[in-house]
């Protein structure tokens, strides 16, 4: 049974309040491999540039969430480790970003080789709930989310995490009939999701 409330969707089943462990699906905003399907219209540099900009003002914003343990930045490649290290130190450009100092708590790890969209985000939501804790250890729930979400505010992650208090899973439906979060808690959970997000 689902319960629509304040704009998501939700499985009903009463648990215990406690944070949750965001995860952010990112990648290096490489020319040509950065919103290649906007790259057709724009360029590819301008879509980079455009990806950049829309993934740091994600990263700023959790920043302010109030009810997560962690966050962790889950990166496309493996070889893009050290691009992304020193993009979340502020170093993209040749200026160095203020808004890194909010930044700095965020982990990384590579995202899981093979498989879809949906395979990958479940691998991160099962190491999100194994280590999201605020020591890297377990933690009770879990939010994934993308970077193409112009209008995410910390309050929406925070809602999510709340209602998690009393739901096994939680959606933020997108307009064009996906979705822009998913949250889990650990139990409940039984790692099936279909990527309802853009991969682009």
């Amino acid at each position: 049974r689902a319960e629509f409330s304040d704009g998501f969707v939700t499985a009903l089943r009463p648990m215990p309040s406690e944070p949750a462990a965001l995860v952010v699906f990112a990648r290096l905003p490489i020319p040509g491999k950065a919103k290649t399907r906007l790259a057709k219209d724009v360029g590819e540099a301008n879509a980079a540039e455009f990806y950049a900009r829309m993934a740091e003002r994600i990263f700023t914003v959790t920043s302010r969430c109030e009810r997560t343990s962690s966050r962790t930045v889950f990166f496309s490649e493996r070889a893009e480790e050290d691009g992304i290290r020193r993009w979340l130190q502020g170093k993209r450009g040749t200026a160095s970003d203020p808004r890194a100092s909010s930044w700095m708590d965020i982990r990384l790890e590579p995202q899981a080789a093979g498989g879809d969209l949906g395979e990958r985000m479940r691998r991160a939501l099962d190491h999100a709930l194994r280590h999201g804790g605020s020591d890297g250890g377990p933690c009770a729930k879990a939010v994934v989310i993308g970077t193409d979400i112009p209008s995410l505010d910390a309050s929406h992650v925070d809602r999510a995490v709340e209602l998690l208090d009393a739901h096994d899973v939680v959606f933020g439906p997108a307009v064009d009939g996906g979705y822009y979060l998913l949250g889990v808690r650990d139990r409940g959970y039984g790692g099936g999701v279909d990527g309802g997000e853009g991969s682009d």
